[in-house]
């Protein structure tokens, strides 16, 4: 893990001075879309930024259809603070591995032979996370 300003890590381990060293690091970044539609890693599949250049590769694309958007917030089917009559629809999400440093929040780009879509950089892909609670509880 990281220190608050993202500049070094919290402690040493086995490799962290090859990561913290290396000439031309790559990030590896979780993503969230806005709807179901998603990527095909088996194609050949590419990052790119706000200005349209390549920057890396999408590593994973699924859809979670335990989450969904509202007002630009992500909830899950569990989330206690969840609007009334909120529907989780699902949303694509997936680990990105680019050659620039990204912020939270950013908008990128994740496109294979077929489509071409716009996703957000996030620190936390599901909200209010489910393990160990019967599905009753959260319904």
């Amino acid at each position: 893990p990281y220190n608050d300003d993202q500049t070094d890590f919290t402690k040493t381990f086995i490799g962290s001075e090859a990561l913290r060293d290396a000439a031309d690091p790559e990030f590896t970044y979780a993503f969230v879309g806005n709807d179901l539609r998603k990527v095909s890693t088996e194609d050949t599949t590419t990052v790119l930024d706000g200005d349209g250049n390549d920057i890396g590769v999408v590593l994973t694309c699924v859809t979670d259809m335990g989450i969904g958007r509202h007002a630009d917030r992500i909830y899950s089917i569990s989330s206690p603070d969840k609007p009334e009559n909120f529907k989780v629809r699902g949303l694509c999400c997936g680990f990105v591995k680019v050659r620039t440093k990204l912020n939270f929040g950013e908008t990128i780009e994740i496109k294979d032979n077929r489509r071409k879509i716009k996703v957000r950089i996030v620190e936390d892909v599901r909200p209010d996370r489910t393990a160990r609670r019967p599905v009753k509880q959260m319904i």
